[in-house]
């Protein structure tokens, strides 16, 4: 296990997988209010990840920076998206950054668009007129996804991530793609056969991610709320970019470019502003990754949560 102690955040073991059995703060507080006053504190543990690598090559060079001089220890990429190749190049060979498939079955952006790597016409039900994914979870629904071509899919997304050099640990879903009704198994038997943790319950576990006017806002609410976290196993995710030529290269219809690169740059900082690691250090949080989180809890299964 991981302590965040000092200036730097030392990488987490490897480990199996986790069956994670979600428990309330209140619940966690009332059973070690319990326990002899000598007993230790409950620990709060962390996981940092940053999503959407692949999407663009700003989003590849900002996750490494915000692992090598932050407290990012986990990305989740995107093998259909156009900058799987460099991703590969940039991140495969981090030494201590656990690598997740970001299971990815839509495709919101204007600009750049992505489809199934099996083709439109291998998977019809996975895909819009246009023959990329539909842009939001509604969609997909609309088009009554078949299952198996979505694990069809999904299985070649995986491959794809080890064939470009990835050593795959953990798998999440982008868009929250396990709310579509029947994915959450698929994903969750994906899992199951390639010795992967799958924690989809923990994306309830969220540090929410303030909006303020600022970065020193932004930053400041969220070491304001990672200083209040009860015990137990928390999930701190942005989409880190560079504000830059590359980033504003991603939109859609109300939300520029410009915009994009700004805030997602934002959120690039929090991962390695010095109020968050004091912050982390402060409140005794241990950051984690999946595996090392999945190693400490000591489980093997995956959690098949309601879709």
């Amino acid at each position: 296990m991981v302590t965040a102690a000092g200036d730097a955040f030392p990488k987490a073991p490897d480990g199996l997988r986790l069956k994670f059995d979600p428990v309330s703060p209140r619940s966690v507080r009332g059973a070690y209010a319990a326990m002899t006053p000598t007993a230790p504190s409950p620990p709060v543990r962390l996981i940092t990840r940053g999503d959407d690598a692949a999407s663009c090559r700003s989003a590849n060079r900002a996750i490494l920076h915000a692992f090598e001089h932050g407290v990012l220890r986990n990305v989740s990429v995107m093998a259909p998206a156009p900058e799987l190749d460099h991703a590969a190049t940039v991140l495969a060979q981090a030494e201590g950054l656990c690598i997740g498939l970001h299971a990815t079955l839509t495709s919101e952006w204007d600009h750049p668009r992505w489809g199934p790597l099996l083709g439109p016409d291998a998977v019809p039900s996975l895909v819009d007129e246009s023959g990329c994914f539909p842009r939001d979870l509604d969609a997909l629904r609309r088009l009554d996804p078949s299952m198996d071509e979505a694990r069809r899919e999904l299985s070649t997304q995986l491959e794809r991530l080890r064939r470009v050099g990835f050593d795959v640990a953990y798998v999440d879903e982008h868009m929250g793609v396990g709310w579509v009704n029947g994915v959450r198994d698929v994903l969750a038997e994906l899992a199951d056969d390639h010795g992967l943790v799958y924690l989809p319950h923990l994306d309830g576990q969220q540090v929410q991610l303030p909006f303020g006017p600022s970065c020193l806002d932004y930053v400041a609410g969220v070491a304001s709320a990672l200083r209040d976290l009860p015990s137990g196993d928390f999930l701190l995710l942005g989409h880190p970019v560079f504000d830059d030529e590359d980033a504003r290269g991603l939109h859609r219809l109300g939300y520029p470019g410009e915009r994009f690169a700004s805030e997602r740059s934002r959120q690039r900082e929090v991962f390695c502003d010095d109020a968050v690691k004091n912050a982390i250090r402060e409140r005794g949080i241990e950051v984690v990754t999946y595996t090392g989180l999945a190693a400490t809890r000591g489980g093997t299964e995956t959690v098949r949560g309601e879709s």
